[in-house]
């Protein structure tokens, strides 16, 4: 899967432009403001209808302009469809597949499925564990088959939950959560399954994905959100009383968290700042490789400010496993250096005062 051609409108400071990308590599090179970021941008919001960038999409479109407009012609399998989104200041989304109108933009990840490589990635490895459920759960929902549904449905049974834990707090009868307690343990048993069997499959690529970085050996354990030596039912039927007192629920899926260590150390302690950027670049690139075993679709993968952090080795060491992967890439930096080396062609564009241009790498 590929991104043939890319049209951006009212988009930050980008002027209203085409660019042809090429079929593997492409690096966005300028200065600091010109708007490498924001060719990033636009493509993430084609696969999500969402920025990475900001919470209120209405500081992405231009300050003169009503709305951002970002469609793109994509082939797959030798086909070819255009994908367009389309974000307004009043907030509202429209999304279209080849001129027809999407229920939902939730749909666009199956179009053009993206990953993103940028400053916030490192969170997996020195984050709170909600950014390693959240990666996790990315993951298993591109492999296990009906993984979304069954998620959706274990948080709406949580929030149940926790809503009539805060009704009781101190007080009240509990015997409504016997019947919220069967449910939640059903549900939780489910996504702990299938986020076992991902983890299982996971751990051998990540371990390929370091060698291949040139990066430190890492353990990976999973966390299931709860004691294994006792059945969750029984979990939480002996924190009733705590849960009551806080009003919420305190094991389950929903506490998971996959403990990442080097030499027995967590990586905060273990590692420097440029080798826990290369190991949560790892995860995502093992992620990658499963998601190409399970469907054979290739993402789109956007690394931001491949540079930061990184020495010219490690950088390219990244640009030659996103090579191997087959994917299309777009990566950013602010001088088009010899990183890109590695052996394949890359098509380079300087971005400059919004203006993107080809050139030749």
């Amino acid at each position: 899967m590929r991104i043939v051609g890319l049209d951006i409108a009212g988009l930050r400071n980008l002027k209203s432009q085409k660019i042809a990308p090429g079929a593997q590599g492409n690096s966005l090179f300028g200065a600091n403001g010109a708007g490498k970021t924001s060719v990033l941008e636009a493509i993430y919001l084609l696969s999500t209808g969402r920025s990475f960038r900001a919470t209120s999409f209405d500081v992405a479109i231009a300050y003169d302009q009503p709305r951002a407009v970002v469609s793109a012609v994509v082939a797959n399998d030798g086909m070819e469809y255009r994908l367009g989104v389309e974000r307004r200041r009043d907030g509202s989304t429209h999304a279209r597949l080849d001129g027809l109108d999407l229920n939902s933009t939730s749909s666009l990840a199956q179009q053009l499925p993206c990953h993103l490589l940028d400053a916030n990635t490192i969170e997996v490895v020195v984050g709170a564990p909600k950014a390693r459920r959240q990666l996790l759960d990315w993951g298993v929902f591109h492999v296990e088959h009906g993984f979304a549904a069954l998620a959706r449905r274990f948080r709406g049974v949580l929030g149940q939950r926790n809503a009539l834990l805060q009704q009781l707090l101190n007080q009240g009868d509990d015997a409504q959560l016997q019947f919220w307690d069967s449910r939640f343990s059903e549900l939780a048993l489910q996504v702990h399954d299938c986020r076992a069997r991902y983890v299982a499959s996971l751990i051998p690529e990540f371990a390929r994905v370091l060698d291949a970085l040139d990066a430190p050996p890492v353990e990976v354990g999973y966390r299931p959100g709860w004691a294994q030596d006792r059945p969750l039912a029984e979990v939480l039927l002996s924190s009733r009383d705590s849960e009551r007192s806080v009003g919420r629920t305190l094991y389950g899926p929903h506490r998971a968290d996959l403990r990442l260590t080097s030499m027995r150390r967590a990586l905060p302690q273990a590692l420097s700042r440029g080798q826990q950027k290369v190991v949560a670049y790892a995860l995502v690139l093992a992620q990658i490789r499963l998601e190409l075993q399970a469907s054979g679709r290739a993402p789109v993968v956007l690394v931001d400010d491949l540079l930061s952090e990184l020495d010219g080795h490690h950088a390219r060491r990244v640009i030659e496993a996103l090579r191997q992967l087959g994917v299309q890439y777009f990566v950013t930096a602010i001088d088009n250096n010899d990183w890109a080396a590695t052996g394949e062609p890359i098509l380079a564009f300087h971005v400059e005062q919004g203006m993107i241009y080809p050139t030749h790498s």
